[in-house]
């Protein structure tokens, strides 16, 4: 099997709304390589957040640590007009 023709298939394949799962992940495996491949629905997910995980997951990995997660605030604490930290905690 090439990943090229699995990467079309994937990228031919839609996600039926209200189905589970929003994320399908596809290894082609060889005796000298290995190829992983992320679909992702766009409502779960942008390039970017899959570049982030991907990078997380090549760092674990490499049994490299990963950076801490910082959290954005809720909308409601956004709204609210309290004071919020990035954690989202009221100061």
């Amino acid at each position: 099997m090439s990943w090229e023709r699995e990467a079309a298939v994937e990228m031919s394949t839609r996600f039926q709304p209200g189905d589970a799962p929003s994320l399908r992940a596809t290894v082609v495996l060889r005796p000298e390589s290995a190829v992983l491949m992320l679909a992702v629905h766009h409502t779960i997910a942008d390039g970017v957040s899959i570049a982030h995980a991907l990078t997380d997951l090549l760092r674990l990995m490499a049994d490299e640590p990963l950076d801490a997660a910082t959290l954005s605030p809720s909308l409601e604490d956004l709204i609210s007009g309290a004071p919020v930290d990035v954690a989202g905690n009221e100061m």
